[in-house]
């Protein structure tokens, strides 16, 4: 009897201190532009560790771009004519950012912010179709060559990296809007592209080789709402 007390009594404080600790939390949205024509939204939570000093976590979705060159060739009276084609691959990401958020203590409803931290983002999509986007650029009639070569590519499942940013927050009490501009820096290689084409629906194997894995690096600029 006496332990089933003691339990309820320790379940109750710590109810209460969860309690006081959401109550103390700013809850927030966001969403904005990923850079390379991609976008970015989610929800964060804050905890004040000290004065103007925030531990805040994040969940995102988001969608970057990333290139590579495929090799558009044509043949005309003769001739061989091969040209280097910029495109991308689009890739949705969960992120989950760790950070750390100072908020300089000025007289008036605006205040400066900075923020950094680390993230693990992890990849929603599986190996690349290369069949269909090659039958997709084909049948494209702004983009139609005689022939064209993709290179395999090859994106990992997740990726580690640090975040930093500054910005503005504009409110009082917990009703506040936020403009920030942040910074994703990959640590660990991504995307890799390989010397291995597709031309038409065939394989054209030119080469073994493959390049580093490259590493991702990205500027959003996100709008807020914090509660």
């Amino acid at each position: 009897m006496k332990k089933k007390m003691i339990f309820k009594a320790a379940m109750l404080v710590m109810l209460v201190i969860l309690a006081l600790v959401l109550e103390a939390a700013e809850f927030g949205v966001k969403a904005g532009y990923e850079g390379n024509e991609g976008y970015k939204v989610g929800v964060s939570v804050g905890f004040q560790l000290v004065k103007g000093l925030y531990f805040q976590p994040e969940l995102l979705f988001s969608q970057r771009k990333y290139a590579y060159q495929a090799k558009d060739i044509s043949w005309w009276e003769g001739y061989y004519y091969e040209n280097e084609v910029t495109m991308h691959d689009k890739i949705d990401f969960i992120e989950v950012p760790l950070l750390f958020k100072y908020k300089v203590d000025i007289r008036g409803r605006i205040k400066p912010f900075v923020l950094a931290g680390g993230y693990m983002a992890f990849n929603l999509n599986k190996e690349r179709d290369l069949y269909s986007i090659t039958n997709e650029v084909l049948m494209d009639e702004t983009f139609v060559p005689w022939g064209i070569l993709f290179p395999n590519r090859y994106y990992e499942q997740s990726e580690a990296g640090l975040v930093f940013g500054t910005g503005l927050e504009y409110g009082c009490g917990k009703m506040k809007m936020t403009l920030e501009v942040r910074a994703n820096l990959g640590l660990t290689g991504f995307q890799q592209v390989t010397e291995l084409y597709y031309y038409g629906l065939e394989y054209y194997h030119i080469a073994s080789w493959a390049n580093d894995k490259i590493k991702s690096r990205s500027i959003s600029v996100l709008v807020g709402f914090s509660f």
